[in-house]
């Protein structure tokens, strides 16, 4: 499919390695006083607002994905950073937020060092104690994850231009795999709550988003598009 915004092939790209699976969570304020999904699922007068960036944002199409199916919460987008999502939440303008460990650290992280937000749903079962994402979902609104979340199973990638000869490849791959085992590559991570758990290689990272094109049908691709404000684009007709 077409976006205006991205204009590539993702397969046809080489890719380097990535850090690994990132942990979202859905973040509430612990003042709300909710303890469990069966809380945040329920019936409300007023319901749970997750703060976002814009409409393509996971911050906004996951809270919205929840809300369309069943779930008491909603998004309110428009923040033009998640610092700003932050001070929301300090302010008490938005009930939570859908975010990973790093990029609540790298902005706020007395937030979460203070309890004044904690997590009532994770993507990895990385965290004690805390309920898994896809244990709450099924059906097309698990599809519809899978599709939004696919990122996050392996991190901010590394990549090369198609065509990058194999030689060139396996020089790139063989020094990005010794960087994320570096000891002090791994403890600056940790200083930005960026954990290399489970680094992945360039073929394992492409798998996985082979995996996902392909378990993606026009349908899902179509109501996906929609929750980010985009319309699949018709193909014109030749003119006879």
């Amino acid at each position: 499919f077409k976006d205006p915004g991205v204009r590539f092939e993702p397969l046809k790209f080489e890719y380097i390695g990535a850090p690994g699976p990132v942990n979202n969570k859905l973040w509430v304020r612990a003042d709300l006083g909710i303890k469990s999904i069966d809380e945040l699922k329920k019936a409300r007068a007023t319901p749970v607002v997750f703060g976002g960036l814009r409409s393509r944002s996971s911050n906004v199409v996951v809270p919205t994905i929840l809300s369309r199916a069943g779930w008491s919460v909603r998004s309110l987008k428009g923040y033009k950073g998640t610092s700003k999502i932050m001070l929301a939440l300090e302010q008490k303008e938005v009930d939570g937020i859908w975010a990973s460990d790093s990029t609540l650290r790298n902005n706020r992280a007395d937030l979460i060092d203070n309890k004044v937000i904690v997590p009532i749903l994770q993507v990895r079962g990385w965290e004690k104690g805390v309920p898994l994402l896809y244990d709450q979902v099924a059906g097309r609104t698990k599809k519809l994850l899978n599709l939004v979340l696919a990122p996050s199973s392996f991190g901010i990638p590394a990549i090369a231009p198609p065509g990058t000869s194999k030689a060139r490849m396996d020089t790139l791959r063989a020094a990005y795999a010794a960087m994320v085992r570096d000891k002090a590559f791994i403890a600056d991570g940790a200083k930005r709550g960026v954990y290399a758990k489970k680094p992945l290689g360039g073929d394992a990272v492409k798998k996985v988003i082979t995996d996902v094109i392909n378990d993606s049908d026009a349908s899902i691709v179509k109501e996906y598009l929609a929750y980010r404000g985009k319309k699949k684009k018709k193909k014109k007709k030749k003119a006879n």
